[in-house]
């Protein structure tokens, strides 16, 4: 995939419409710029991970409790 993104410039004779369509990509890969995360949620996935070594048994809802014990108020989704 990331060779074919390289295929496609912008300063070409063919349109990037066109080119997408030469090498199969669409045009949103050629678009998108990847976003970073936030350091919040890389601080609470780090805090996750720490305590998933040390209790691999846990839920979703039994993560969630735990994180609410540190004090950090997460939704299902996030946790």
């Amino acid at each position: 995939m990331k060779e074919c993104k390289e295929l496609v410039k912008s300063n070409r004779r063919i349109s990037i419409r066109q080119q997408c369509k030469l090498v199969s990509i669409s045009r949103s890969n050629v678009y998108y710029k990847p976003v970073s995360e936030l350091p919040e949620n890389l601080s609470v996935m780090r805090l996750i991970d720490e305590h998933y070594l040390n209790y691999p048994t846990y839920g979703v809802l039994q993560m969630q409790d735990f994180l609410y014990t540190k004090k950090l108020k997460v939704n299902l989704p996030r946790s």
